[in-house]
């Protein structure tokens, strides 16, 4: 079983900007989320390994955990969030302004969508899931953490449940998903746990 994590507050949700690939660090409110995740997992399962995005705000996530367990983070390129190109860095509000037409189509039709220079929201889906898919399959029998990001999660919960990504709500900073692989395919058991997080969740529009 993967139980995937949301990265926790970063600085870009902070400021409402877009992360994408800019490798900005957790806020002080991530980092008491991704704590209280570790918490959580550690108290309530036996984790047999841990794999991040090599990003700061996923891989930082993923380290209280493995801190708690002595157990090395495997990095993966592969569950990075989307490559944005011109909106990386920038805030939402001047994207809506700058690059009007490419924003109207990720508000949408987020599948057909790509941010402007940047990885289509097709690519980000083919690679994310078949990493997981990959993890899935080498794990069978175990339990493993695995730290990502939003759009890589609405990414593979949309593929499994057979859904238009803009049919799925974003999952919460910290949140845990629990997927596994049965009967030859991947099957979600739990999508965007965040109760263990209690009053220092941040609150998400449902669907963008």
């Amino acid at each position: 079983m993967l139980i995937v994590v949301r990265h926790g507050q970063s600085v870009a949700n902070l400021t409402h900007s877009f992360a994408g690939h800019w490798d900005i660090d957790l806020t002080e409110l991530g980092k008491k989320q991704a704590q209280l995740s570790a918490d959580y997992v550690y108290k309530n399962h036996k984790i047999d390994g841990i794999y991040a995005s090599d990003l700061k705000r996923a891989f930082n996530t993923a380290k209280v955990l493995s801190a708690k367990l002595g157990l090395t983070i495997t990095p993966i390129k592969e569950l990075r969030e989307i490559s944005a190109g011109e909106w990386e860095e920038q805030l939402f509000s001047d994207i809506a302004t700058k690059h009007r037409e490419d924003f109207y189509v990720w508000m949408n039709d987020l599948d057909n969508s790509r941010a402007t220079g940047g990885e289509s929201v097709a690519e980000l889906k083919e690679r994310v899931v078949n990493e997981i898919t990959k993890l899935a399959k080498e794990n069978i029998g175990k339990t493993v953490y695995v730290a990502t990001h939003a759009t890589p999660i609405r990414a593979i919960c949309a593929h499994i449940n057979g859904k238009k990504m803009q049919e799925i709500d974003w999952v919460s900073n910290a949140s845990l998903t629990y997927i596994d692989y049965i009967d030859g395919k991947l099957q979600i058991l739990k999508s965007g746990f965040d109760k263990h997080l209690q009053n220092l969740k941040t609150e998400l529009p449902k669907r963008l």
